[in-house]
């Protein structure tokens, strides 16, 4: 049912699962390009690479880059 008070017209479905699967993508690229061009010992890289791999710590960024381009 539109909105009375809606003059934009209907508004289009909101695909979250794939808008959150797009920018945990994109997150994810940038997290492996900063790695790669990282200067520091090998061990240290390979912790840091272990941690922001690890799953379940896409959520903020995600929410940040929506809040960005809203």
């Amino acid at each position: 049912m539109p909105d009375p008070g809606n003059d934009r017209g209907p508004t289009p479905e909101f695909d979250l699962q794939a808008y959150l699967k797009v920018k945990r993508t994109a997150v994810n690229a940038f997290l492996e390009n900063l790695l790669q061009d990282l200067q520091a010992p090998p061990r240290i890289v390979a912790a840091m690479h272990y941690s922001l791999t690890a799953g379940g710590k896409r959520l903020r960024p995600i929410l940040c880059l929506a809040a960005a381009d809203a």
